[in-house]
């Protein structure tokens, strides 16, 4: 798998779920520790720096997935020009992209994040209004081109699957059931945080302890 392009989609999107586990969920875990002697997030640089870690990675691991998809569905509708006109040089280009989006579109947030007083879910019409364009950006978009291209890269596949049993398509395979495992776990997520925005009236606080 290594000789493909795929596999440097892949690679970047192992370190960036090292990323989010290193960042947000150590931070939140530290947090709850009393006998460090301090709050990790009690600053509003932390605090800050928090949201943005999250939603950097976030918006990598998302739109790396989207990219995986692109590719398989392309592998399998358009083989040829796949092996002709794609390689892993264009990947990384492509890697970098997504990273340097990522790491400047959540500043906005994260600005917004470090005026708060204390490390809360504040309920502000300036952070609803950023934050409901970044959940659709990071998770919504992504998750409806990823949930199509899947459904006509698996109804592409079927008819080879029965008849063919190439490495090519237990890669697509895997790498399409990665897909479908993004979009359930993050669903949740997104109905969660539209809910939410969609429900509260007036400004509200949610502790993020």
């Amino acid at each position: 798998m290594r000789r493909y392009p795929v596999s440097v989609f892949m690679a970047m999107l192992s370190l960036t779920n090292i990323l989010i586990l290193a960042g947000p969920v150590t931070m939140q875990w530290l947090n709850h520790k009393v006998f460090i002697g301090f709050v990790v997030t009690g600053s509003r640089f932390l605090c800050a720096f928090h949201v943005y870690i999250d939603l950097v990675g976030s918006s990598i691991n998302s739109w790396l997935i989207l990219m995986i998809a692109v590719e398989r569905y392309l592998s399998v509708t358009k083989p040829f020009l796949i092996r002709t006109s794609f390689n892993r040089q264009q990947a990384w280009i492509i890697v970098f992209s997504v990273f340097l989006v990522a790491i400047i579109a959540p500043l906005g947030l994260a600005i917004v994040a470090s005026k708060v007083e204390d490390c809360l879910l504040f309920f502000s019409k300036t952070y609803q209004i950023i934050g409901s364009i970044q959940i659709f950006f990071i998770y919504v978009l992504p998750s409806i081109l990823i949930l199509t291209l899947s459904i006509i890269t698996v109804h592409k596949l079927r008819n080879r699957i029965r008849t063919s049993g190439s490495r090519r398509i237990h890669i697509s395979v895997m790498l399409i059931a990665v897909s479908f495992s993004f979009i359930t776990f993050t669903m949740p997520y997104q109905i969660c945080w539209y809910w939410l925005f969609s429900t509260a009236i007036g400004s509200v606080k949610l502790n993020l302890k």
